[in-house]
C-alpha cells in the first residue's frame, strides 16, 4: 500500500513538473530571439553570491544580530532577576504586585523590541538586496552592450535535486535556459566589474 503511494506521489509530480514545463517553455518561446540575434548568459545567483559587497554585508548582518541577541540575554536575565525576586516575597502583598507589574511590562517591551530589530534587520537586508541586484543588471547591460550582445538570459548551473515531485516540478519550471556554450557565459565577467566598482567606490 505505502508503495502505490509513494508511485501516485512520483507520478502526480511528474505530471505537475510537466504542466510547469510546458507554462516555462510557452514563456520562453515569447522571449525567443530573431535569427541572427546575439545572446549570452549570466547566473545571477551566483554573481550575488559572491560578490564581495554581499560578503561584507552578510558579515555585517551577522555583526548586528550578535549585537541584538547579547541585548536580548541582558534583557532576558533581567526578567529572570525578578522573578527570583517575586519567590522570595508574599504573593499578594503590595511588593509582590508592584514587582509582577514591572515583570509584565519588561516582558512586552522585551517582545515589541525584539520584532521592532527583526523588522529593522530585514528592511536593511531587503533594501541591499534590491539596491545590488539593479547594480548587477546595469553591469550586465554594460557587458552586453561593450561585447555587442542584444539579450541575456538567466543561466541556473546548480544541479536538479528534490526529494519530492513538487520540488522536483519548481526546479524544472525555473531552468528556461536548457543549453548555452561556456563562451556565452558573461557570470566571471560580471561579478569581477561588481567587484571592481565596490573596490573603487572609497578612492
Amino acid at each position: 500500500m505505502k508503495s502505490s503511494r509513494k508511485v501516485l506521489v512520483l507520478i502526480v509530480g511528474l505530471l505537475i513538473a510537466g504542466a510547469l514545463l510546458n507554462r516555462s517553455t510557452a514563456r520562453f518561446a515569447q522571449i525567443t530571439p530573431a535569427k541572427g540575434t546575439s545572446i549570452s548568459v549570466c547566473n545571477v545567483v551566483d554573481v550575488f553570491n559572491n560578490c564581495e559587497r554581499a560578503k561584507a554585508f552578510r558579515d555585517q548582518l551577522a555583526q548586528q544580530r550578535e549585537t541584538v541577541n547579547a541585548q536580548k540575554e541582558h534583557r532576558a536575565k533581567k526578567l529572570e532577576a525578578i522573578q527570583m525576586e517575586l519567590e522570595g516575597l508574599r504573593k499578594g502583598s503590595e511588593e509582590y504586585k508592584k514587582r509582577l507589574e514591572e515583570m509584565w511590562r519588561l516582558g512586552y517591551e522585551n517582545e515589541g523590541w525584539e520584532k521592532a530589530q527583526a523588522a529593522i534587520m530585514m528592511k536593511s537586508y531587503q533594501s541591499a538586496t534590491q539596491e545590488m541586484y539593479e547594480q548587477i543588471v546595469n553591469i550586465i547591460a554594460d557587458v552586453a552592450k561593450e561585447r555587442g550582445v542584444e539579450l541575456v538570459l538567466f543561466r541556473v548551473r546548480e544541479p536538479i535535486s528534490a526529494e519530492t515531485g513538487q520540488d522536483l516540478a519548481a526546479q524544472i519550471s525555473r531552468r528556461q535556459v536548457l543549453y548555452s556554450d561556456e563562451g556565452l557565459d558573461i557570470t566571471e565577467i560580471v561579478l569581477a566589474r561588481l567587484n571592481q566598482v565596490y573596490r573603487d567606490r572609497d578612492r
